[in-house]
């Protein structure tokens, strides 16, 4: 199984830079939230189509990753941090959508009415405890967006998900975090398989009674054995008892009775 999630991510990871050597993942310029768009594709990874409102929230968490580590107040505008945001967000993107190709080649779906049922339950479009139609609309809008863009925008998310919770459980060395996924890669492993057969198995064992005193004399901290203990009872009966003490006459510092 490790030798088949190797051979599929190298090439996923091929897939990923050919994608950046053929210039496939090319931005189609920067625009500001106030300018209108015809076409909500912002970018293109190889056959995915990434969004607008996708990329901004990519480029968001770059960004709030930055500040979490320098500190909330850098200045992002600073042109020599602007092309370094970029760069992050573009990577970010490339392996977001690495894993997802991986899922994908599996041939496995995310169902439309499963991914509704979540966007519902986010607190972007929740007014006093329930959805609100009017807010889920004004997203759409301030986005430029379709529905149908939405709910792919989500999909992938859960693809990653998915696909990352799929790593894991195949196999147990893997981080959950996904900056870490391509260490599959880095690690040479070796899985030997023997063949178990009444041939090579001993199914009858009678340990002698030699065996079995030293294997407890070895391993007496690992067993409770109780202790052999003897006592005497004595009686006394007051009545037969002299309780007169007589002193004599004894030298200093030693009382005689």
């Amino acid at each position: 199984m490790i030798s088949f999630l190797r051979g599929k991510l190298q090439g996923i990871v091929a897939f990923s830079f050919l994608v950046i050597v053929a210039l496939t993942f090319a931005f189609l310029g920067l625009p500001t939230f106030t300018q209108t768009f015809s076409v909500n594709n912002y970018a293109k990874l190889g056959d995915y189509d990434i969004s607008q409102s996708e990329y901004f929230r990519a480029k968001g968490q770059v960004e709030q990753n930055l500040r979490d580590q320098f500190g909330q107040d850098l200045d992002l505008s600073d042109p020599s941090l602007v092309d370094a945001v970029q760069n992050l967000t573009n990577n970010s993107l490339i392996e977001k959508y690495t894993i997802i190709n991986f899922l994908d080649e599996f041939g496995i779906d995310v169902p439309d009415t499963y991914v509704e049922t979540e966007l519902s339950k986010s607190e972007t479009f929740r007014a006093d405890g329930e959805f609100s139609q009017e807010l889920f609309k004004n997203y759409l809008v301030n986005f430029n967006l379709s529905k149908e863009d939405l709910v792919n925008d989500f999909k992938s998310d859960l693809k990653v998900n998915l696909a990352v919770s799929f790593l894991s459980a195949t196999a147990n060395s893997f981080d959950k975090s996904v900056e870490q996924y391509l260490d599959l890669l880095t690690e040479r492993r070796t899985v030997q398989f023997a063949e178990i057969t009444t041939e090579n198995v001993v199914t009858d064992f009678v340990p002698t009674d030699e065996e079995i005193e030293s294997f407890y004399n070895s391993n007496l901290n690992n067993y409770a054995i109780p202790e052999k203990r003897s006592f005497f009872i004595a009686k006394a009966n007051l009545n037969d008892m002299d309780l007169k003490y007589q002193m004599k006459n004894c030298p200093v510092p030693t009382i005689c009775i």
